[in-house]
């Protein structure tokens, strides 16, 4: 059975998203191991301000 976090990262590469912005923790951290043997480059910046106003900027 395929986990939901690796359903998204899948999603995320039909999709053609190239970047991800995302600070490590809590529900997210399923999701970021699959992250890394995928497509999609994360850009983890030191905290989830800066998350934020890089994915908005971008």
């Amino acid at each position: 059975m395929t986990s939901t976090a690796a359903q998204v990262v899948a999603t995320l590469e039909a999709l053609d998203v190239e970047y991800v912005f995302g600070y490590p923790g809590g529900r997210v951290i399923e999701l970021l191991e699959y992250l890394p043997e995928s497509s999609v480059d994360v850009v983890r910046p030191r905290d989830e301000r800066e998350a934020s106003v890089m994915a908005e900027v971008h």
